[in-house]
């Protein structure tokens, strides 16, 4: 009879580890819409800010038609820009991601196949660039950390401060994530934004529905979180599977993500024929004791390409309006 008692409560216990956490959902009006700018100060307007970093009061946004990192205030005033288009040492010709540290900013630029550094408006140095992918990335003292997919690896390091143009010494971490017959399908769906924190690095996948967590120090992949079954994935992945599926083709379920504090925010897609398509929904993760998501944010607009988060703000690039909005964060 005991055995028996033991048993139930056993698996009692496990349907009750196995229940979904309650999600709160938060629509955010119009009205907490605090500043809109839509143009620099020289009157000429934003067109294609695809990535935000906000750091110590300041708010950095790539646009990548003009080839500059616009540096505005909390108030989203600006201060400078970094950057500027052309071929030169000190220029940009096809920058597709940025990281701000210490008051200096690392640019990955497609077009020069190099990492241009800059101390402000200052530039300072060029390393060259063996592998990467246009996703987020970000260095410290002696490396860089680049999302870079190969047959069997999705992100590297690479020692910074080299002196010639040969590529410097690099590792790759990380395993392919082989759902797919071919290889080349899988090099398409691996591309993964990559975010530093003291418990490990975190990669969040544009294609896969899932978050990881690389240890710190040996980079190994030590926890994995499922989002198969949040909204909006679980809707998006029976909207695809209700296309058909086809190596050459994938639908990205992810378009932007930002780790701010011990929060990590997810900039969603959201699929499907009856609403149409949208990326307003921002998931937010906390990341300890173990990855849990928390909440669900709808944004005011309807499309936005990216975003960065401060303590009070959410500052995002409103995609059909044209516009960076600060956002004010629900308490």
């Amino acid at each position: 009879m005991k055995k028996h008692i033991w048993i139930l409560i056993w698996v009692l216990a496990g349907m009750g580890c196995n229940k979904p956490i309650p999600v709160e959902s938060i629509e955010i009006s119009s009205e907490s819409i605090k500043i809109r700018i839509d143009q620099y100060a020289d009157s000429s307007y934003f067109s294609a800010i695809k990535m935000m970093q906000y750091d110590r009061g300041a708010v950095y946004a790539l646009d990548v038609r003009r080839c500059d990192i616009a540096v505005l205030d909390s108030a989203l005033q600006l201060r400078h820009t970094i950057g500027r288009s052309g071929r030169g040492p000190n220029e940009l010709l096809m920058p597709c991601a940025f990281y701000e540290r210490c008051d200096t900013t690392a640019v990955l630029d497609f077009g020069s196949r190099s990492i241009k550094r800059f101390a402000g408006e200052q530039f300072l140095s060029t390393d060259v660039l063996p592998n990467a992918v246009d996703c987020r990335f970000f260095w410290n003292d002696s490396l860089y950390y680049l999302p870079a997919v190969t047959e069997e690896h999705v992100f590297l390091t690479m020692q910074r401060h080299t002196a010639d143009d040969t590529p410097p010494p690099h590792t790759y971490y990380g395993t392919l994530d082989r759902n797919v017959e071919t290889v080349s399908g899988a090099l398409l769906r691996n591309n993964r934004n990559l975010h530093p924190h003291p418990t490990g690095c975190y990669a969040v996948p544009e294609v896969q529905p899932y978050v990881e967590r690389y240890d710190s120090e040996s980079l190994v992949l030590r926890e994995r979180l499922d989002l198969s079954e949040t909204e909006p994935y679980k809707n998006n992945l029976a909207f695809a599977a209700s296309k058909g599926y086809s190596e050459k083709s994938f639908y990205t379920y992810t378009s932007d993500s930002y780790l701010e504090g011990d929060r990590l925010f997810i900039l969603c897609n959201t699929l499907g024929d009856s609403g149409g398509f949208r990326v307003n929904q921002l998931l937010e993760i906390a990341l300890s004791p173990q990855m849990h998501i928390k909440r669900i944010y709808k944004l005011p607009g309807e499309i936005y390409d990216s975003f960065c988060v401060s303590p009070t703000y959410f500052y995002a690039f409103n995609a059909i309006e044209s516009t960076i909005e600060a956002i004010r964060r629900p308490l």
